[in-house]
């Protein structure tokens, strides 16, 4: 799983933005499924929880250069390795580049892995936080496409390694988004407008996933959890819950939107009536 830090469903190329910030990522796009409306839970990162999955053999590994992200912090306590981390945001290319390497060194056919990549950008800071916001928007939409390049990497290990991408779910997705000037804003705090909510999520199996399939369908980033422990074969333990639903259904062909409590869908039409849906 990649996720990029601050990244924007609409400055995705292939999600209709008219600039080519993602060349590498749409095509991946291309051979799996794109969920055209989906939504991250708040303004702040929100941790993937991979007990379950270590728990069922997988190896399970975090590279990140987050700045709060540290060895001793308990989200890189509930992998097996915490792998390169970096002060700052200035490892971003050292991070995405080594991910690659230790796909190439440590992933196998014969043994199931998780690899959790959390990059910073485009992510601020950018050289200068009070430029005109023409170029503000430049510097985002060029961080946006440097990353996609260092992620391509990531992609092309898995496709280089004997066996390994026809058996590989990969996911690229986002905390949050970014306030570009939109509401006299720039950044993502404490906001919760569809410039910050409305985040990408791409998902690619062979065999599991149609290619090219495009989902317009309201989904939620807590989604992801259930989605992966299906699609990996995986059942929650006994006593367990996820506030997500899985969104295999809609992955596979026409089917209803997944059923979510009464809280939940009040929840969703409140947040879309406040975006102007």
């Amino acid at each position: 799983m990649d996720l990029d830090d601050a990244a924007r469903a609409d400055r995705f190329s292939c999600y209709g933005y008219p600039k080519d910030t993602t060349p590498r990522l749409d095509r991946l796009a291309g051979e799996g499924a794109v969920f055209l409306n989906n939504l991250s839970q708040g303004s702040d990162t929100q941790a993937f929880l991979p007990e379950m999955l270590s728990a069922a053999g997988y190896r399970t590994a975090i590279m990140t250069n987050h700045n709060m992200i540290i060895p001793e912090s308990r989200l890189a306590g509930m992998f097996d390795e915490s792998v390169h981390f970096t002060r700052g945001r200035s490892g971003l290319g050292t991070i995405l580049r080594d991910a690659a390497d230790w796909i190439r060194k440590n992933a196998s056919p014969d043994r199931p892995f998780f690899l959790y990549v959390h990059a910073m950008a485009p992510h601020a800071p950018y050289p200068a936080r009070d430029v005109d916001l023409g170029i503000y928007n430049a510097l985002y939409d060029g961080k946006l496409r440097r990353a996609d390049g260092l992620v391509g990497g990531i992609l092309d290990a898995v496709d280089d390694t004997a066996g390994l991408k026809a058996n590989t779910l990969v996911i690229v997705t986002a905390d949050h988004g970014e306030n570009l000037g939109e509401h006299g804003r720039r950044g993502h705090g404490g906001t919760s407008w569809d410039t910050v909510t409305r985040v990408p999520l791409i998902m690619a199996l062979p065999g599991a996933i149609p290619s090219g399939r495009r989902i317009a369908s309201l989904t939620e980033s807590v989604d992801s959890d259930p989605t992966i422990l299906e699609l990996c074969g995986l059942s929650l333990p006994a006593g367990r819950a996820l506030d997500g639903v899985s969104l295999t259904g809609l992955i596979r062909g026409p089917a209803p939107v997944p059923a979510r409590s009464p809280e939940k869908e009040a929840e969703l039409r409140r947040l879309m009536r406040e975006q102007g849906y």
